[in-house]
């Protein structure tokens, strides 16, 4: 295998394991990968990775995890809470 081939290799595993927050969001959900949608809130402007808010089938979610990621919650966002 040639060096670009094999780094391109690695970069595909690398990425793969990572847990975006959509699909982190629609395994906590049951949406689909495509369908979730990551909003404008006072946690992504705060910057977190352990808090975000989606929107999928037409709800919004207010989700939370752990900083590794491997145990995520999500529910539904209430108007007038953080995600709104």
């Amino acid at each position: 295998m040639t060096r670009p081939c094999v780094l391109a290799v690695l970069l595909i595993l690398a990425v793969g394991g990572c847990a975006s927050k959509e699909r982190l969001t629609a395994k906590a959900t049951g949406c689909g990968v495509m369908s979730v949608s990551i909003v404008d809130s006072e946690f992504k402007r705060a910057g977190s990775t352990t808090a975000w808010c989606a929107k999928c089938g037409g709800k919004r979610y207010q989700c939370v995890s752990n900083a590794t990621h491997d145990r995520v919650q999500c529910f539904e966002a209430r108007e007038g809470t953080t995600c709104y």
